[in-house]
């Protein structure tokens, strides 16, 4: 909650869902669970409807320990996720919240800038990789009904200019 919204504001705005930058709004509606211990939190997902009943105060507790021992020793050899993304879940309130498959269309599941870089979680430019197309979306949440080939030509030449712009690797 400390990192800011969990949902991007432009979402948020064009879809016209009320959303603060602190999240709490959306623990006060519901939309986001959360408990002072994880077994509590465990015990409010066991509840929701969507669950079906399959998280357990154990499976939780257990989870956040093999996590906090990963973060420990700085490496996940479970989802290898980079160690300076690692950080320790022990401080209350704990937060969870259903995710839902969304929609037709797999738009903005790579953040990308102007140039079509791909960015990573710190918004930063991953040398030597572009995207184009419904994965990296200008568009994001909004669906624009066959407007997708269209993104992928235009946008493909965008990033296209700029991976041609780069270096080789055997110069």
């Amino acid at each position: 909650m400390q990192s800011g919204p969990i949902v991007r504001k432009a979402f948020t705005d064009y879809v016209d869902i009320p959303w603060t930058d602190d999240n709490l709004d959306a623990v006060k509606r519901g939309w986001i669970l959360n408990g002072h211990t994880l077994e509590e939190l465990a015990e409010k997902i066991n509840c929701h409807p969507e669950n079906r009943r399959l998280m357990t105060p154990e499976i939780l507790v257990h989870s956040v320990q093999t996590y906090n021992v990963s973060c420990d020793l700085g490496v996940d050899k479970e989802f290898n996720r980079e160690s300076d993304s690692l950080g320790r879940i022990e401080k209350p309130p704990f937060y969870a919240l259903p995710l839902y498959a969304g929609g037709p269309n797999t738009k903005g599941g790579i953040m990308s800038n102007a140039k079509r870089q791909v960015l990573n979680w710190r918004e930063q430019p991953i040398p030597r990789l572009y995207a184009a197309g419904e994965i990296s979306s200008v568009f994001q949440f909004a669906y624009q009904g066959g407007g997708n080939l269209a993104e992928c030509i235009a946008f493909g030449r965008v990033a296209g200019k700029h991976a041609a712009l780069e270096q080789s690797w055997s110069s």
